[in-house]
This record gives C-alpha cells, sequence and structure tokens, in this order.
C-alpha cells in the first residue's frame, strides 16, 4: 500500500493539443492500473478519441468538463466519477473560464503504456489515433 501526491511524483508531463497537459506518475508502477492527471485549459478540449483496451474511471478534481460520446453529453464536476468503457469514442470538453483537472484511472493500464511509448515524440491524440488505425 502507498499513497502520492500528483505534485510531489515523478511524472512525465505530455502536452496534448491545444490547453490539455497530462501528467503520467512514473515513480510507482502496476500491472493492473495506472491513473494520470489531465488538465485542460479555459476554452479547450481533448479530440475524439478511445483508450484501447483500458476501461477508465474519471474523476474531477478541479473545475467542469464535458464528456461527450456516442450517449450524449455528461457534465462532470468534482464529487463525480464517469466510467468509460474500453474502445468507447469520447472528447472532452473545458467550457469554463478556468483549468479544470480530472484524475483518469486505466485497467488495464494498457492505454497509459501506449502514452508513454508515443512520449519519445510529439504525441498528440490525433497521431495515437493514426497509429492505431495503421495497425488495424
Amino acid at each position: 500500500m502507498w499513497a502520492r501526491r500528483f505534485d510531489d511524483s515523478t511524472a512525465k508531463r505530455l502536452a496534448f493539443g491545444e490547453g490539455a497537459t497530462i501528467e503520467v506518475p512514473i515513480d510507482e508502477a502496476s500491472a493492473q492500473l495506472a491513473a494520470i492527471r489531465v488538465t485542460i485549459a479555459a476554452g479547450a478540449r481533448l479530440g475524439e478519441h478511445d483508450h484501447g483496451s483500458s476501461d477508465a474511471l474519471l474523476l474531477p478534481l478541479a473545475g467542469g468538463l464535458t464528456l461527450c460520446g456516442r450517449q450524449g453529453e455528461l457534465r462532470l464536476e468534482p464529487g463525480m466519477w464517469a466510467f468509460i468503457a474500453a474502445g468507447e469514442r469520447v472528447s472532452v470538453e473545458n467550457a469554463g473560464e478556468a483549468p479544470a483537472s480530472i484524475v483518469v484511472c486505466f485497467a488495464p493500464p494498457t492505454f497509459v503504456t501506449a502514452l508513454l511509448a508515443a512520449s519519445a515524440g510529439d504525441a498528440t491524440i490525433e497521431s495515437l489515433e493514426a497509429a492505431k488505425a495503421a495497425r488495424a
């Protein structure tokens, strides 16, 4: 058992698109689960994507976000949580006037492994999607 603050962890920081930053803690690892912190600037969004074979649990920390998917839109705020099934395509938008942040937990952690592998270059949601399509 252990606990960490994201701000105190050794983390790989990845910039995605216009205004999104993803922090991947790399000082502790699990073969079953991975967690990342996503910060989305006011007015920014993460484009449509999926998380491959990973289920995702979203836990908003600050600000409000809109999660968009095939079932419509869900407004997420601190104190709420949302589940995204493996392979489900979503986008995330911050229409607010302040940055918003969420913790996203992935099981199994294959999506986070792919993020770290792609981070050797200039990874974006779009480049990850293109690479996935090329493998299909």
